[in-house]
């Protein structure tokens, strides 16, 4: 036998022996690319959404008003200065 077809044997016996441990890892590799690409996927779309959102503007309509409570120097203040009517 020639040097050649030695290590083109040695190749096969090489590709032909499995390895449980290799198996699990390669299956492993395969599900963790699978999950990238659908993970990419998602990212994808959801910055698509988000860039809609702020480009998309938007309104105030519909939320609520935040009332800024006063202190009492503050409503002392305004009661002093005639700032309250019968009115309000």
């Amino acid at each position: 036998m020639t040097e050649e077809e030695t290590k083109k044997e040695e190749t096969e016996e090489v590709k032909q022996v499995s390895n449980p441990t290799i198996d699990a890892a390669n299956a492993a590799a395969k599900r963790t690319e699978e999950a990238a690409a659908k993970l990419q996927v998602q990212l994808d779309r959801q910055e698509a959404i988000e860039s809609q959102r702020i480009l998309g503007g938007g309104s105030e309509a519909g939320s609520a008003v935040e009332k800024k409570e006063q202190t009492a120097k503050e409503y002392a203040e305004k009661v002093m200065s005639g700032g309250l009517n019968d009115r309000n």
